[in-house]
């Protein structure tokens, strides 16, 4: 649920609330299984998701390439990895959650200028208490130099 607060006839954005709701599968459908509970909201507050600005062709495929090695690295914890995607030394990181796990990584989806391109790789993950998955979208920012592309930045939603 995302939260507005209305203060003075003006709307402020009051972050975002997520809740576990356990659901169970019979014969005759799903039903609720028991009491919703807080958890930790799957996406950070106060980003969005929109339509990727189309990338120059030259580097979609490099850029998809790359992005998608930076999350997998990121949630295999794979250091050196990272270092050599980051040019030499790790990415600033914003892990998932806390106590969210990664479950599997998909494909990229890559936009930007030919400067400074934005990968958005989506992480199926469970939270902390449950069976449940979600798709939570992972940020990557890549850099274009001389070498190729260089991994600035992984956010996965978590603390920074």
């Amino acid at each position: 649920a995302h939260i507005l607060q209305i203060r003075s006839g003006d709307y402020h954005d009051g972050g975002t609330l997520a809740f576990a709701v356990p659901l169970v599968v019979g014969r005759g459908g799903v039903a609720v299984s028991g009491r919703p509970r807080p958890t930790t909201p799957p996406v950070a507050s106060g980003s969005s998701i929109g339509r990727p600005r189309p990338a120059p062709a030259e580097l979609v495929a490099a850029g998809k390439r790359v992005a998608r090695q930076a999350v997998a690295a990121l949630v295999d914890s794979d250091s050196a990895a990272l270092a050599r995607l980051g040019g030499g030394g790790p990415p600033s990181i914003r892990p998932l959650p806390t106590g969210w796990r990664a479950i599997g990584v998909g494909p990229a989806e890559v936009s930007g200028s030919p400067d400074l391109l934005t990968a958005q790789v989506p992480v199926k993950a469970r939270p902390p208490v449950g069976p449940t998955s979600y798709i939570v979208p992972v940020r990557v920012h890549l850099l274009a130099g001389r070498q190729g592309l260089i991994v600035r930045h992984i956010d996965a939603g978590g603390p920074g």
